[in-house]
């Protein structure tokens, strides 16, 4: 089964956003930030004579940063790297993952494939704990993600699909 996929920025956004939103440590510093704003309005609400509006700037803080400098730095990274906005080949066989870009060609045995994810909208290829190559789900059809799904089962890689 081949795979051809290719990430503009927002694309490139968008993967890096579920992929920090995946990670439980992103989700507890959010919801902080959230119970932090929830605790500052009813605050406001209850006592609006002692409204310091200094008080909203922690949970905004903890809600906004780390989308804005995942931004910023995906930003940064996909101008860096032309690499990411290459049009890349995914070559899924019963032996191997293979994967070409323009300016570069890598193959994976099926043991060297630390897990297999899926969000809403990506596919995410993981290579170990910390790396992953993101496809887009709208460039498999169901059957290819069932394809997918059986030759992970076979070479027994952790996966949710």
């Amino acid at each position: 089964m081949t795979i051809h996929s290719q990430m503009n920025l927002a694309d490139y956004v968008n993967a890096n956003l579920a992929f920090r939103y995946s990670r439980i440590g992103t989700k507890i510093v959010t919801a902080i930030g959230i119970l932090f704003a929830v605790v500052v309005v009813y605050f406001t609400i209850v006592y609006p004579e002692g409204v310091d509006f200094t008080m909203y700037i922690a949970p905004a803080i903890l809600i906004f940063l780390p989308l804005v400098s995942n931004y910023f730095m995906v930003r940064l990274n996909y101008k860096s790297n032309t690499r990411m906005g290459e049009l890349m080949e995914y070559i899924f066989s019963d032996d191997y993952l293979s994967i070409k870009g323009e300016s570069f060609s890598t193959q994976f045995t099926w043991e060297k494939i630390y897990k297999v994810t899926q969000t809403s909208n990506w596919i995410f290829i993981w290579q170990n704990r910390q790396n992953a190559n993101p496809i887009a789900k709208k460039n498999f059809t169901e059957s290819e993600i069932t394809e997918l799904k059986t030759i992970l089962d076979f070479h027994q890689v952790k996966h949710n699909l």
